[in-house]
């Protein structure tokens, strides 16, 4: 008896507070949402459907008794005209791993009912192979189809206007020609070598709007880009990855106004002529087997500069020394000259770097103390790395 009275007692202040929260958001014209659209819960339950076998085990805590799947994992929802709606949909990594040598596509039409969503991410996904027709969303502005083997082509995009943000690293698909007519602004195309020839980089040079685009670890060689002036049409470009190929110099990247960041490490660098004039703010060259001091001349004239990496290298003091040297990027913030060849004490003139708060200079040669002006000019300095060094400080 005294179960079921606290039972309604419950219910009955459910109701009272719901009841009480309707007639605030209509007395004050405050937007009021209460779960998300049935259509759209059908639509997800349908997803999950699609993504487990008989025994499957994927999305365990998307319930058809739960009511507001705006609550269930990988989902966020936004209040769109005093409705909540999917906005956001992560189903990367959900595939039963059993699975993963059976490929399979995915029917594109269970994603219609989601008008809103924008963000859509299906990396990891084991044994994805393709859909079964255009996905058609008019409101998506980001897809992640990174690392999904099976991917043996490029979907056809042309149902995503609003596409901005593609994710396609660690595919095997053969051809880029489903970019054409995008407008992206970030393109990451790592660990795929998609860039087989000439033809495939112009598909990427004719995206004016691009800002972002990742091509590292694509096997390419200097022969690609040789005669090649069409990144001349990137006005828009403000960073750019080619880490992890086998360039010997730097690609002719004149013409680029907005180029701030470029990432070239784990490459096999002999040539940095083509960095000259360019506004760099952040310069990844490490692991590039440099040795010749003559070569970074051209880097200490770049006073933009706040992020620098030269590091395992085979760099040596010289590059202290003169008028014109590493000590003369003043406004530096973050430095790794670690594993190189640099031997004795630490160069004092690194004290007139005030702006740094990120030091590296591991797996060196240098001996003795750390000198104390590096220490007392450096208040912003919050990380040293002095890994396998005879360093110490002398500061108590």
């Amino acid at each position: 008896m005294k179960l079921s009275l606290l039972r309604l007692c419950v219910v009955w202040t459910i109701w009272v507070m719901t009841t009480l929260l309707l007639l605030d958001c209509e007395l004050s014209g405050r937007p009021c949402v209460l779960g998300c659209m049935e259509d759209e819960r059908a639509a997800l339950l349908n997803l999950k459907a699609a993504f487990n076998s008989l025994n499957g085990t994927a999305l365990p805590l998307w319930h058809a008794n739960s009511r507001d799947c705006c609550r269930w994992e990988g989902i966020k929802c936004d209040n769109i005209a005093n409705t909540m709606r999917v906005t956001e949909l992560y189903l990367n990594g959900t595939r039963d791993n059993d699975e993963l040598l059976l490929p399979w596509l995915l029917d594109a039409s269970l994603f219609l009912p989601l008008e809103e969503l924008q963000v859509l991410d299906l990396s990891s996904t084991a044994g994805l192979a393709g859909f079964t027709s255009t996905l058609r969303l008019k409101n998506l502005r980001s897809l992640n189809l990174n690392d999904n083997l099976y991917l043996e082509q490029l979907p056809n995009l042309d149902g995503l206007p609003s596409l901005t943000e593609i994710f396609l690293s660690a595919n095997s698909f053969e051809n880029l020609n489903h970019l054409k007519g995008l407008k992206l602004e970030t393109l990451d195309l790592a660990f795929s070598n998609h860039l087989s020839s000439e033809d495939e980089l112009l598909i990427i040079c004719n995206m004016t709007s691009l800002k972002h685009p990742s091509i590292r670890e694509n096997n390419l060689d200097d022969s690609i880009f040789e005669g090649f002036t069409n990144t001349l049409r990137l006005k828009n470009l403000q960073s750019l990855d080619l880490s992890g190929n086998v360039l010997k110099q730097v690609p002719n990247l004149n013409g680029l106004p907005c180029l701030t960041d470029l990432y070239l490490s784990d490459n096999s660098l002999e040539h940095l002529n083509h960095l000259k004039g360019l506004k760099l703010e952040t310069l990844e060259l490490s692991w590039n087997e440099m040795s010749r001091e003559g070569e970074l001349s051209v880097i200490w004239n770049m006073t933009s500069l706040k992020h620098l990496s030269i590091g395992f290298n085979h760099l040596s003091d010289p590059i202290f020394e003169g008028k014109t040297s590493l000590c003369e990027l003043r406004g530096l913030e973050e430095l790794d000259i670690s594993g190189n060849a640099f031997a004795g004490s630490i160069p004092p003139c690194l004290s007139n770097m005030t702006s740094l708060y990120t030091l590296g200079l591991s797996y060196n040669h240098f001996r003795g103390a750390i000198p104390p002006s590096l220490l007392s000019s450096h208040r912003s300095l919050e990380y040293i790395s002095l890994l396998g060094l005879g360093i110490y400080s002398t500061k108590q």
